[in-house]
């Protein structure tokens, strides 16, 4: 391989290990816990092991307060549960309508195709038949999509 096309390689392989060196270190510096505290000159230091003569600040929430933000997202989870839950009666009225209109949708196509097939046989230029033909043969891809469309609504549950 030539040197000039080895370069970008070189380069794109020191960017992703400098990336992944990088994301290591960060996942280290995260998974410890860290602390902040003020020395006598007034300076906020944060360290993941503090001095035991200074006074440790937490910024964790009290824990009466993270009670009840879990509380909270406890009760908003119950109630999505009760919205997302439909009665057996609902979704079986959701269920027949689907059928009912891809049913709709085939009785359609089988009556467009019968109107080609009526137009195709009257057809008397060659030009005529010929688009009816293609028309006919379109509308018989449309019926059969639409049988497999009412089949899979039947079969779900």
């Amino acid at each position: 391989m030539p040197a000039n096309k080895l370069c970008p390689l070189i380069k794109m392989v020191s960017f992703v290990l400098i990336i992944f060196a990088w994301m290591i270190t960060y996942i280290e510096l995260s998974e410890g816990a860290m602390y902040k505290y003020i020395d006598k000159d007034g300076t906020v230091i944060i360290t993941d092991n503090p001095p035991p003569d200074f006074k440790i600040e937490s910024d964790e929430l009290p824990s009466s307060l993270a009670e009840e933000q879990k509380l909270q997202k406890e009760k908003e989870q119950q109630l999505e549960k009760k919205v997302n839950v439909k009665s057996a009666d609902t979704y079986d009225k959701e269920r027949q309508g689907r059928i009912a209109r891809a049913r709709g949708e085939l009785e359609k196509a089988l009556a467009d195709e019968e109107t080609y097939r009526l137009n195709l046989q009257q057809a008397a230029a060659l030009p005529d038949r010929v688009r009816w033909r293609e028309l006919l043969d379109k509308q018989q891809k449309v019926i059969q999509e639409k049988r497999e469309k009412l089949r899979e609504v039947e079969s779900q549950p």
